[in-house]
């Protein structure tokens, strides 16, 4: 039965002796706020029924089904949960309630089925019987509900009045809630037919004024209750029961007919009132929970306080059962020596650490006094110590020197104090620490010190240190001498700088003191003047760092005199060996033309005697000739390679980089060298993964490195094979290293590293053996370095060897060696800058990459070249100094079918050229008077002999096409006929093409080109647009193309795309002529399809015929190059 304990109070809350929670709203201001909402619900919800009274609103009987079903699942859980509450707290409240929603629930289960369409049907047969059937079935759950409210108020008020002494049995609220809703089913069930609507009254349904008096009693009891100022249940209840109230007063009788606005507002109103009401509960559980979890804590704290005293009773009972084995625990434990002795000096008590230090065991020391194992010489000192502390004085800073059982000494330092008992000593009790080490250690830094001060008296080198504020604080003997020698004054402790130095040198030391004092480290080189004698100090700064920071500055000063002087003599000598050196590169440089122009002369000749015209040599003295010819191109060779090793020393080689297919490269270098393995019973391969990615590099000097590499690999192998493999990375595209793999005779490994030395071999007799100088590894591994690469080997002496290049061993890439630094172009370079761009660089002849012309016949070569050029033989001018050079050369060209003309200096070839016109000259560099260089400036410089291709032969040919500008050719000296007869070739059968093409779409500009050009006695063909170009391009061939950007149908940017498409139109010089202004990213595309740029104004044309006359030879071996003879 329901044990209230709301009853104890007139609230009927349960009072908390908990202190509310800060975080909670004040009492008086929520009971305020709770009254204020009670009315607010009242006012709103009558102010609503105005305009939903007026509405036209009707809705269905699924609305009102769902309704009904929401109330009735409502009600039994706020029944079942209140039940919960009951026997959870037991407060009589909840019993009531919760039996109360739970014949509510039946009762709107019961409103539900009557009026849905599956059952109203039974009951009802006409729309007045339905509505009767649905306002007496609602009417019966709001009666029950409002009246056990309302009893649930008088029971409370009953057992208020008897105390608490009168409380309701349960089973007898069970009983009544059933019986009191069986009662009022069964009569609803049976007055469903009638009397429930009247819908010609004012009010339709007068019935439902009960229940709403009953909710308004219910209201008013609960209200004087005054439970809902704290209880947060029975505030959601009273609000539950005004929005009832409400809606029995002022809705429903209202309501004209089912499904109307008044009907459905209150079936809604009425779940809200449920809703409320269940909010209550939850809120009062919640607050439950509350509080008991507040409980809980007081009560554990509580516990834990009652745990915690015994704790410490316990504890303290267990301390004090410990203190004296803690005691001597700590006694025994420490690593300070402990005694204890009596008066008369017996010992009472010694710990572990004094028995361990000095070596006593327990039977030794019974029956002895601390006198016996104090050393004699302390004994009186210690005695007299002891009958001081025996007086009452506490003695500290003792130093007592012990006896050990060894009979070492053990100095130890400490204190004792004397224990009284009623004024009588009973104990001196004392504590020391082992200080022998310390003391040890205390005499040999006094040792240590005396020896330093000792050497830095007796040093030659300054010393002396400062404090904050630059005042000396220490300074050794040299320091005082050489003050004394420079002031006059013995320096002393505290002294400033402006006492120790000259005015001048004070000023810088404060500078240097101050450096120093910030935690500086540095050096500084100091020349100094003494008596006409200028001596070099190198002083080195130190701070002196302490636990407070920096603390002063030791300076130590060492005369470098001698130092200074030995290096100015060692960067003489080096400069006398710079000198020297240039010296040997000048040598060098006059010997290359010394020592090749008579090389030139032999090689030159014995190739003419070899040809036998007339067919007077023996076979003995062709085999004399062949002789001279093979020694002297050795020669030539090694002169070539002394040479390379001087340029390579120089730093003057020079790498051309561009981007090498490694794949063609090996495969071509395997070509080259097959007539050298053919002579052996050896196999020369390649090893080259597929889909190799090519490497940018100089593409001549790699090949270089790995001809030499594969001609040794040859010359050192009498049978196998000589593989040259390429090693990938692991992603099988990047190439890692080019390896030439052999079989040969392989290098000891002590002469691995001597190999790439200058003039060394393996071995001393390789030489004789197999010949050769020494330089080529060295030159290839210097070559691979330029390159950004590296060159090394593995060998096994019998077996073979390796020589691999690393590809990426260097951070340092060709490019660097390359480039050369650009600058601003001047409108006077603009001609040379647009024939440049459409491929004015001249181009270089190696024999050893192109294909052989020896084999033409004469007869043959002279018709070809007669029917390529005029009926007359083609005329050709040789300008060189030298008389052996002449003869050879003229003797080549005539096997050629030309015309000679000869000249030996450059003036009188230039004289030559004027009056005769060839069709092509060879120029040496080197002649007297006016040299190879002023002559080819002069023959480009002048109109009329700017056309004649000229082709240079100088021993300097190898330099590099760069430094040619404006000769199509070079040949090396001693010149290889084959070389000669290909380029003279080339030259001539190129020379017929002056055709220019003219595309713009402005009828004006191409005709004043064409009036201009063909004044010049070019050919000159137009096109208006890129597309008639392309036509005229496959028709014409012309040597040379103006292009205008801006053109209908297309337009330039197209017309160059599909030109370059064709491999033979790559070559084809083309001017850009247009007025549009062009943007730098339009000039790099331009550029980048071998275009000059010119933009249109006034002097176009004459800009044109200038840019024209000097691209002529220039054009001439594009064309010959991209693979059109035919073009001419």
């Amino acid at each position: 039965m329901p044990r209230d304990g709301d009853l104890k109070s007139d609230g009927g809350s349960p009072q908390s002796s908990l202190d509310p929670s800060p975080f909670e709203e004040p009492s008086h201001r929520r009971h305020e706020n709770r009254a204020a909402a009670y009315g607010a619900v009242v006012v709103v919800l009558i102010a609503a029924a105005v305009p939903v009274h007026a509405s036209s609103w009707s809705s269905a009987w699924g609305l009102q089904t769902i309704v009904g079903v929401v109330a009735t699942i409502l009600a039994f859980a706020i029944g079942a949960l209140a039940l919960v509450g009951f026997y959870s707290r037991q407060r009589g409240i909840y019993l009531y309630i919760g039996t109360g929603f739970l014949g509510t629930g039946v009762l709107e289960a019961y409103h539900a089925l009557m009026t849905s369409p599956i059952v109203s049907g039974y009951f009802a047969q006409t729309p007045a019987e339905l509505v009767d059937l649905s306002a007496w079935s609602w009417t019966a759950s709001r009666l029950f509900l409002s009246l056990f409210i309302y009893v649930s108020w008088l029971a409370w008020r009953k057992e208020r009045w008897a105390k608490g002494r009168l409380q309701s049995p349960e089973r007898a609220v069970y009983v009544t809630a059933s019986l009191l809703t069986l009662t009022i089913l069964v009569f609803f069930t049976i007055t469903l037919a009638s009397g429930a609507h009247f819908p010609d009254f004012f009010v339709h349904r007068p019935a439902e004024f009960i229940p709403a008096f009953f909710f308004i009693l219910g209201f008013g009891g609960y209200w004087n209750k005054a439970a809902w100022k704290e209880d947060p249940f029975e505030h959601w209840l009273l609000i539950a029961l005004a929005i009832s109230a409400v809606t029995h007063a002022v809705y429903i009788p209202f309501s004209s007919g089912l499904y109307d606005a008044l009907y459905d507002a209150s079936g809604l109103l009425k779940v809200l009132s449920y809703l409320a009401v269940l909010v209550g509960l939850l809120s009062s559980v919640y607050d439950t929970f509350r509080r008991e979890e507040q409980v809980f804590v007081q009560v554990r704290r509580a516990n834990e306080a009652l745990g915690r005293e015994v704790s410490v009773r316990r504890e303290a009972e267990r301390v004090l059962q410990q203190s004296e084995m803690r005691l001597q625990d700590f006694l025994e434990n420490a690593n300070d020596l402990i005694q204890s002795t009596a008066p008369d000096g017996t010992i009472l008590y010694v710990n572990r650490a004094w028995k361990e230090t000095l070596g006593y065991t327990n039977e030794q020391l019974r029956g002895l006094k601390i006198f016996d194992v104090i050393h004699p010489v302390r004994r009186e000192q210690y005695a007299a110590e002891l009958g001081r502390c025996l007086n009452g004085d506490r003695i500290s800073n003792q130093e007592v020197e012990f006896l050990a059982s060894d009979l070492q000494v053990v100095v130890c330092s400490g204190a004792s104090n004397c224990r009284m008992v009623d004024g009588e000593p009973v104990a001196i009790q004392s504590i020391y620490r082992d200080v022998t080490k310390q003391k040890r250690a205390e005499q040999q830094l006094k040792t240590s010190q005396a020896n330093l001060q000792a050497l830095i008296e007796n040093t030659g080198d300054v010393i002396w240190s400062v404090d904050k504020d630059h005042r000396l604080i220490t300074f050794n003997a040299a320091f005082s001498l050489a003050v004394e020698a420079r002031t006059g004054r013995e320096p002393k402790r505290g002294d400033p700088p402006e006492l120790a130095f000259r005015p001048a040198a004070a000023r810088r030391f404060r500078e240097a003191y101050t450096r120093a004092l910030s935690g500086e480290r540095f050096t500084q080189l100091r020349e100094t003047e003494v008596n006409g004698y200028t001596s070099h100090y190198e002083h080195f700064f130190n701070p002196i760092q302490e636990g407070v920071g920096v603390t002063g500055v030791v300076i130590f000063g060492k005369d470098v005199t001698r130092r200074i002087q030995a290096e100015a003599a060692l960067v003489m000598a080096k400069e006398e060996a710079e000198s020297a050196n240039r010296a040997k590169s000048q040598f060098l440089a006059n010997m290359s033309h010394e020592l090749r122009t008579p090389l030139n002369s032999v090689i030159g000749f014995a190739n003419i005697l070899l040809k036998n015209k007339d067919g007077t040599l023996e076979e003995r003295q062709k085999g004399f000739l062949e002789r001279i010819l093979v020694n002297g191109r050795h020669l030539l060779g090694l002169i070539n390679e002394v040479l390379d090793l001087a340029k390579i020393e120089s730093g003057r080689l020079e790498a051309e980089v561009t981007e090498v297919d490694l794949e063609e490269l090996v495969n071509e270098t395997i070509l080259q060298l097959d007539g050298q393995v053919r002579q052996k019973d050896i196999q020369l391969r390649a090893d080259v993964a597929r889909g190799i990615n090519p490497v940018e590099t100089d593409r001549g000097k790699l090949k270089q490195v790995i001809i030499n590499l594969v001609g040794n690999a040859i010359k050192f192998t009498q049978e196998g094979e000589v593989v040259i493999r390429v090693v990938a990375s692991e992603d099988g595209e990047t190439p890692k290293a080019i390896a030439v793999v052999d079989s040969g005779i392989g290098i000891p490994k002590d002469r691995l590293t001597a190999i790439f030395e200058a003039f060394q071999q393996a071995d001393s007799s390789t030489s004789r053996r197999f010949g050769g100088t020494g330089l080529g590894l060295t030159i290839s591994r210097s070559i691979c370095l330029l390159l950004g690469f590296d060159l090394v080997v593995d060998s096994i002496e019998g077996e073979g060897s390796t020589f691999t290049i690393l590809l990426h061993a260097a951070a340092d890439r060709p490019e660097d060696h390359a480039k050369d630094g650009s600058t601003d172009e001047e409108p006077a370079e603009a001609e040379a800058r647009v024939a440049a761009a459409v491929g004015g660089n001249p181009q270089r002849v190696e024999s050893p990459e192109l294909p052989s012309v020896a084999t033409v016949p004469r007869d043959q070569a002279q018709s070809d070249s007669s029917r390529q050029q005029h009926e007359a033989p083609p005329r050709v001018l040789i300008i060189d100094d030298q008389d052996d050079a002449r003869v050879m050369l003229s003797e080549a060209l005539e096997d050629f079918g030309c015309e000679i003309l000869t000249a030996a200096s450059a003036e009188e070839g230039l004289d030559l050229a004027r009056e005769r016109q060839p069709h092509l000259i060879t120029l040496d560099l080197h002649m007297p008077g006016m040299g190879g260089w002023e002559a080819l400036k002069e023959i480009k410089a002048d109109p009329d002999l700017s056309a004649i291709p000229v082709v240079v032969v100088s021993v300097e040919g190898g330099r590099g096409s760069g430094e040619f500008l404006g000769a199509v050719d070079m040949l090396d000296k001693p010149v290889e006929r084959e070389d000669l007869l290909r380029v003279i070739s080339r030259n001539l059968n190129a020379g017929g093409n002056r055709r220019i093409l003219v595309v713009d779409d402005d009828a004006d500009v191409r005709a004043v080109l064409d009036e201009e050009l063909t004044a010049a006695g070019y050919q000159v063909f137009q096109a208006a647009n890129g597309l008639e170009a392309l036509r005229q391009v496959e028709r014409v061939r012309p040597a040379t193309i103006l292009l205008d950007l801006l053109m209908p149908v297309m337009d330039g940017y197209g017309f160059l795309q599909r030109l370059r498409e064709h491999p033979r139109n790559l070559k084809i010089p083309v001017i850009i002529v247009t007025a549009k202004d062009l943007t730098l990213e339009d000039r790099r595309v331009l550029e980048a399809a071998s275009c000059g740029i010119l933009q249109k104004g006034d002097v176009i044309e004459v800009k044109l015929q200038e840019i024209l006359k000097g691209l002529l030879s220039a054009a001439k071996v594009e064309m010959v190059g991209s693979g059109a003879p035919g073009a001419s």
